[in-house]
């Protein structure tokens, strides 16, 4: 319920700060790896921040990032933007229009979408991120169908945002990234890439990889995140236990993809409190202590609570009534029982017990 959509919401608005999606970046794309993650929050992500509810129709007629039709940005407003001062950054990335209608496929909402580039050497490459937070690993279909459905939209979007007629040398690559809270325990700690590859079927001939590379989508899959007893060492401490989050701090210290793990894990921890994950956030990964972010990892932990408090209760009644089902059926069979040994017939029989006639027939057999 409203609960439920809140807890959704605290869990968007951490993923949008601008420091916690530069190390999504840098963890998870291949074009980030050798960036430094303070480098991706300041200069890579691009300034467009709005969250639009103003629809983005990709087959009927143009319309800029935000949404508006009939004009796109000239180059001199995109050099305009480009060239924004990091001060003049938002925190929070809250991305171009984040709802995607097609009068022929339905709209999708993306959680957060914005725009990114990549310096190069001679050119500077230039993205579409996509950024889910996801609770069901196993919503009914395969996830990464989705995940692959939303990347091809963002794609077919860009008619009449990024190029027209026949330019299709102006797309820019997508990418999809879903960060999956609670996914089976096989796929615990992981980050899976997917892309499109060329194959040589028969001769040997090789396309420059940017005119194919144009979408990639990673499912990131938290879990795994506390174990008691320990201390960062592997030593017990005093015989007090610990929370240790997995991957731990040394592996994170070198390797990007367990820093993006261990990150993600501390974010969505429902056993740490929002002060030590503030103090483990600004140790280990250099953001920097702000009120806004812990009132909003408070507001989540405690959402969370309440949204498990209320499923055990439900759980717990469930099983009371279940019990209380079965008792006073167990009941029944045996007033029944007692009534055929009586030779009474088998319609008062039913009439004083609630059993069914078929059931009857069966206990005199």
């Amino acid at each position: 319920g409203c609960k439920k959509k809140a807890y959704d919401a605290s869990c968007k608005r951490l993923l949008a700060d601008r420091s916690v999606l530069a190390r999504i970046l840098k963890g998870s794309l291949q074009e980030y790896l050798d960036f430094d993650a303070g480098v991706i929050a300041e200069s890579c992500i691009e300034r467009e921040t709005q969250i639009g509810t103003v629809p983005v129709l990709p087959d009927s007629g143009r319309a800029d990032l935000n949404g508006n039709f009939g004009t796109s940005r000239s180059p001199e407003e995109r050099r305009q933007n480009d060239g924004a001062q990091p001060e003049d950054r938002p925190r929070s990335v809250r991305g171009i229009s984040n709802e995607d209608v097609s009068r022929t496929e339905g709209s999708i909402f993306y959680d957060i979408r914005f725009l990114a580039s990549v310096p190069e050497e001679n050119r500077t490459k230039r993205l579409m991120i996509d950024v889910e937070a996801q609770n069901k690993f196993y919503p009914g279909y395969p996830l990464i169908m989705r995940a692959m459905y939303y990347s091809s939209r963002m794609i077919s979007s860009q008619y009449g945002m990024e190029f027209e007629k026949s330019h299709y040398e102006k797309i820019r690559k997508v990418c999809s990234v879903w960060v999956c809270l609670h996914p089976p325990k096989y796929r615990e700690n992981t980050i899976t890439r997917y892309q499109m590859q060329e194959e040589h079927v028969y001769g040997t001939v090789t396309e420059y990889r940017q005119h194919y590379d144009l979408m990639t989508v990673v499912m990131i899959c938290l879990g795994g995140t506390e174990k008691r007893g320990e201390d960062r060492d592997g030593e017990k401490r005093n015989g007090a236990e610990e929370i240790v989050i997995l991957p731990g701090p040394a592996e994170a210290a070198d390797n990007p993809q367990a820093a993006l793990l261990r990150l993600l894990n501390v974010l969505f921890s429902a056993v740490l409190t929002p002060e030590e994950k503030s103090r483990i956030l600004e140790e280990e990964f250099q953001i920097p202590q702000r009120e806004k972010m812990e009132q909003e990892m408070r507001r989540m932990g405690n959402l969370g609570q309440e949204i498990e408090d209320r499923a055990l209760a439900r759980g717990m009644e469930l099983g009371r009534q279940e019990g209380i089902d079965i008792g006073e059926e167990r009941k029944s069979v045996d007033i029944a029982r007692n009534l055929i040994m009586a030779d009474m017939d088998e319609s008062d029989i039913a009439e004083w017990t609630g059993l069914s006639p078929e059931r009857i027939r069966k206990l005199k057999k």
